[in-house]
């Protein structure tokens, strides 16, 4: 098994996770009626029945109109369904444009201790799944590009990851990328 396909079997895992923890300092994660709900998107997702995903994905947004997690959990619905999105797929448009606005939203939110924690998850997720679409298509300026702008996220899980145990994944991976993926593809060594 290759680097690559170890970090998008160990992401996709983590976003399952992702959407499905239950957080008392999230917003909706800390309902479980929206638990069940996502999780059964997940396991909607996982097992290609994408119209009920997409179905789901309604309930939510009639719920919860825009927020960042439904933005995230369209992009998953969108990369799976289309797998494997390229840069020219039809579909990777709105792949991007999805999930970039669930970071632009995540970043608009102020920071309150009830929505600090969800809203740097979900961001950070959002980001990784991006990064992992950059990666797979060798579109290596769009990931130093946002690679570089998801640092600072990164760096707010560590203080967080006692909130959320899901900020282990990403401070464990950055830790084993930071030296691994530099030494393997040397274009990002000053990204590293």
């Amino acid at each position: 098994m290759t680097n690559k396909s170890a970090f998008r079997i160990y992401f996709c895992i983590l976003m399952t996770s992702v959407l499905i923890s239950f957080n008392t300092r999230a917003q909706i994660l800390s309902y479980n009626n929206v638990v069940k709900i996502i999780n059964e998107g997940i396991d909607s997702i996982y097992n290609n029945r994408f119209d009920r995903a997409e179905e789901i994905y309604s309930e939510l947004e009639k719920t919860y109109p825009s927020h960042p997690v439904n933005f995230l959990f369209k992009g998953l619905i969108t990369y799976w369904k289309h797998y494997p999105v390229g840069p020219v797929s039809p579909e990777s448009r709105s792949f991007e444009e999805d999930l970039r606005k669930c970071i632009f939203l995540c970043e608009q939110k102020p920071y309150s201790d009830d929505y600090e924690a969800e809203s740097c998850l979900v961001n950070t997720c959002s980001r990784g799944l991006l990064l992992l679409f950059y990666a797979d298509n060798d579109l290596n300026m769009s990931v130093i590009t946002l690679g570089t702008g998801t640092y600072k996220y990164i760096r707010k899980a560590f203080e967080l990851k006692s909130y959320f145990a899901d900020f282990l994944f990403f401070t464990g991976v950055y830790n084993y990328y930071r030296e691994t993926y530099p030494e393997i593809y040397p274009v990002y060594k000053p990204l590293a």
